[in-house]
């Protein structure tokens, strides 16, 4: 009977948003106001980007595990299947056995230097390098069949703002002019994939 009690107290206390759950993702009182602009964040989809027809948004406020999630492209694009956006550092860096496979990860400072020492290990030797106050977001790609975990291209720099004014094509595109860009691994733009981010924005902004 006791056992089962903890295992009922543990799933409670597990459940995304309660105190336990936000303690093991490195949402603090410190970082509260943050995690708040993470969920009230969306992925945009527009077929062109000058207009508002079929445009697709995906909130992160309605994602049932706002850090374990891969988002359905399905619907956005033919080439969806080429890419795969994540939250989780774990999801991020799985090998995929499908060609030409962009992979990209949206998340927070205080997730990844949460998960520094397990999942979010390969991030250790920038986390130096990242500045929190400025950009309290960071986007990481890969390629999925790249198999060693420390090869990956960040963007780290970029405030709410200017995340929310581009692209991700665009932001890859001024990244690509870094010296940290270009030491740890290339995007081609031969990349089925990479078509895709000209037409998709990841849109933060403080809840009303």
């Amino acid at each position: 009977m006791l056992t089962k009690n903890w295992e009922v107290i543990a799933k409670t206390g597990m459940q995304v948003n309660t105190p336990l759950w936000k303690t093991l993702h490195g949402v603090t009182p410190a970082t509260e106001a943050i995690y708040q602009i993470f969920l009230n964040g969306k992925l945009v989809f527009k077929p062109e980007q000058n207009s508002e027809e079929g445009k697709i948004e995906q909130l992160f406020s309605n994602l049932a595990h706002p850090f374990n999630v891969v988002f359905d492209l399905s619907e956005c694009d033919n080439d969806y299947q080429h890419l795969k956006i994540t939250t989780s550092p774990r999801s991020f860096f799985e090998i995929e056995e499908r060609d030409n496979q962009l992979n990209i990860l949206i998340a927070p400072h205080f997730l990844i230097d949460k998960l520094i020492s397990t999942t979010a290990k390969p991030f250790k030797c920038i986390m130096n390098y990242w500045y929190k106050d400025r950009a309290p977001f960071g986007i990481f790609l890969r390629m999925g069949d790249w198999e060693e975990s420390s090869t990956f291209l960040y963007i780290t720099t970029n405030s709410i703002a200017c995340l929310t004014n581009n692209c991700l094509q665009k932001h890859i595109w001024n990244a690509m002019c870094t010296d940290a860009w270009s030491k740890n691994g290339v995007i081609s733009d031969a990349c089925i994939g990479w078509r895709t981010t000209s037409r998709i924005s990841c849109l933060f902004c403080e809840p009303k």
